[in-house]
C-alpha cells in the first residue's frame, strides 16, 4: 500500500512514523511467544520519540495475542 492509502488513518502520528500503539487505532497487535526481553521500546507516533516499557505492561495495554510467529522453522 502507499503511503497516502493510510496516512489519515493515524492523523496523531507524524506522517511516516509508526504508531504506538496497534490497538489505538482498531489494529491487532501480535508478539512472538520467543521474545522474552524484560523491556520493549517503539516509536511514539514521531520520528524523534520513543516509548520503553516492561514487556508485560505493553502485552496487557495493547491486548497482544502471543503466538508463535517463526513456527515451521
Amino acid at each position: 500500500a502507499e503511503e497516502s492509502e493510510f496516512a489519515d488513518a493515524f492523523g496523531d502520528c507524524e506522517r511516516g512514523a509508526e504508531p504506538p500503539l496497534g490497538n489505538l487505532y482498531g489494529m491487532k497487535t501480535i508478539v512472538d511467544l520467543r521474545l522474552d526481553s524484560p523491556r520493549v521500546t517503539f516509536r511514539g507516533g514521531s520520528h524523534t520519540q520513543t516509548i520503553t516499557m516492561s514487556l508485560e505492561d505493553y502485552r496487557v495495554v495493547v491486548a497482544a495475542e502471543v503466538v508463535d510467529v517463526a513456527a515451521g522453522e
